[in-house]
């Protein structure tokens, strides 16, 4: 791993990026920056990540611990996120490993999270660290890495650099090994997970109408479609808490309306509710296919 860093290293050098190791100063200093920045946490076709909470208090028989981080990963998929500011070891995993064996704390964790889905989620755990000690490289470049009671592990190895005013962070990946990986749709030629492709349609329309589309005309065309919490919000600063989670609200991922509002989309569908996808489909006349 450390020869792969120092490969894009020069990488960068090679091309007048000047950088020098910036590492975080504690774990707690890494979780915060983690929690600003969720994304780094992308896992391969699983929905954009999502920090539900962190610093929980974990209680089973005789044993307690905090767990660093929850993450949801859309309405099908969670994971118990354990950072380390270190060098991943054994040790490591085993204490990850208590944190999942515990079913009524994670079906407790369940029912609290953002999904109007009744869908049972699917739960994973991810290690985060610096580094990690060969003898548990050699085992996760194995693959299909799990927990005695079947529950998968990734992992994530993460490398920051600052160069002027700037500071880049590289993180190197190792997914968990799912059982049912969740599918993917191809829409004008590239390909989205299901909570990812209302979006890129409305997107679509919206930049083609640009002139005549509305929101009041939205909401109307997508109200038959009976999908639990609204499918378009406008985006409003004073309701940020109210909307972030159930709606992509990054600025970049507003879509802007000709009368200057801009409109949110939401995230949050289950696999089991593509029906209701296709019927956004028809109404907006897209066209999307299964990869």
């Amino acid at each position: 791993m450390a020869e792969m860093v120092k490969s894009i290293y020069s990488h960068l050098g090679a091309n007048g990026i000047l950088l020098e190791s910036f590492p975080f100063q504690s774990e707690a200093v890494m979780e915060a920056f983690l929690c600003e920045n969720p994304v780094i946490l992308s896992l391969e076709r699983l929905d954009e990540p999502v920090v539900i909470d962190r610093q929980i208090q974990w209680n089973k028989d005789d044993k307690t611990g905090r767990i660093d981080m929850l993450i949801s990963f859309g309405s099908e998929y969670a994971a118990v996120v354990e950072l380390k500011n270190g060098c991943l070891t054994m040790a490591h995993v085993d204490q990850l490993e208590s944190y999942l064996g515990n079913d009524l704390f994670l079906k407790k964790r369940a029912e609290s999270l953002p999904t109007d889905s009744a869908v049972d989620i699917k739960w994973f755990g991810v290690l985060v660290g610096v580094d990690v000690e060969n003898k548990l490289l050699l085992k996760v470049l194995n693959g299909d890495f799990k927990t005695k009671n079947d529950i998968p592990i990734g992992f994530i190895i993460l490398s920051r650099f600052k160069g002027g005013d700037q500071s880049f962070i590289l993180p190197i990946v190792y997914p968990p090994v799912l059982k049912n990986k969740p599918p993917l749709y191809r829409f004008n030629g590239i390909d989205y997970k299901t909570s990812q492709l209302t979006h890129a349609m409305l997107k679509d329309y919206v930049e083609k109408h640009f002139n005549d589309v509305s929101f009041s005309r939205l909401v109307t065309m997508l109200g038959g479609i009976k999908a639990g919490k609204a499918i378009i919000e406008l985006w409003d600063e004073k309701r940020e808490a109210d909307l972030e989670g159930y709606y992509y609200t990054r600025p970049s991922l507003r879509i802007p309306l000709h009368d200057g509002n801009e409109l949110v989309v939401r995230r949050w569908w289950s696999l089991e509710e593509i029906n209701k996808i296709t019927s956004v489909a028809s109404v907006l006349n897209c066209k999307f296919s299964k990869v």
